[in-house]
């Protein structure tokens, strides 16, 4: 996801705050190792990116195939909120 993201955005932006929301789910498989997917989202984001988060239990979102709203669990969601250099 980061990745993407990171192609997504701007070539040149002022700060980047990331919001990682992460299942419960996922630190109770990945343990101790949790931490490793944290530091994995900032490398793939320019430099000085300020990144926050928390854990949920589940995420709730629209299911294409379905047409409707599902809940999934053992994800993580990634926002990045960033000012463009251009903004008025």
């Amino acid at each position: 996801a980061a990745i993407q993201i990171r192609k997504q955005l701007p070539a040149c932006c002022g700060a980047l705050w990331a919001l990682a929301i992460s299942c419960y789910g996922r630190k109770v498989i990945m343990q101790e190792e949790s931490d490793q997917e944290l530091e994995a989202i900032l490398e793939q984001l320019p430099a000085g990116t300020q990144q926050i988060g928390f854990y949920s239990y589940g995420e709730l979102a629209p299911n294409q195939d379905l047409g409707i709203c599902s809940l999934y669990n053992e994800t993580m969601t990634l926002t990045v909120i960033y000012e463009a250099d251009d903004a008025l």
